[in-house]
């Protein structure tokens, strides 16, 4: 069991990558989130489509994350997908996307997801399902344009 020590740094690894990277995302994408998952299986096949080895790991208490980008509608978008394994690591990542991506942009939309899903967690984000308060300390960490 991580001591309050670990688990502190760990909380601010998570802020800090976010903090780190929202800018590069933010540079092409919008950030979007969405759940459950029986919802944006209906509005998005290719979601259905790449996650049925999973399907039945994936998290009901963390939403999907959405890249996508600005234009309507959106021309490219990744979708991050919260599941878990056999390990009880609640922050595996699917990445689903209409392209391929490098393994720059594999670990960069994985690492931003994590960090966000376990910022959720731990409780240094407020509940998703509060879209505004949610939002509104995304924003505070980020900026405007990752949602404009």
């Amino acid at each position: 069991m991580p001591t309050h020590f670990e688990m502190e740094a760990a909380k601010l690894r998570a802020k800090t990558t976010i903090q780190d990277h929202w800018q590069q995302i933010a540079n092409t994408y919008t950030l979007g989130w969405r759940g459950p998952i029986e919802f944006i299986e209906q509005d998005f096949p290719i979601v259905r489509d790449q996650i049925l080895d999973i399907r039945h790991q994936i998290s009901n208490e963390l939403p999907v994350l959405f890249f996508q980008t600005r234009e309507s509608p959106p021309k490219d978008m990744i979708a991050a997908v919260p599941f878990w394994k056999d390990t009880g690591n609640p922050f595996n990542c699917r990445l689903v996307a209409v392209r391929t991506l490098n393994m720059d942009e594999l670990k960069l939309y994985s690492d931003f997801a994590q960090a966000f899903w376990f910022s959720i967690q731990m409780k240094i984000l407020p509940d998703p399902r509060d879209r505004t308060a949610f939002q509104s300390a995304i924003q505070a960490w980020t900026g405007e344009k990752l949602f404009i």
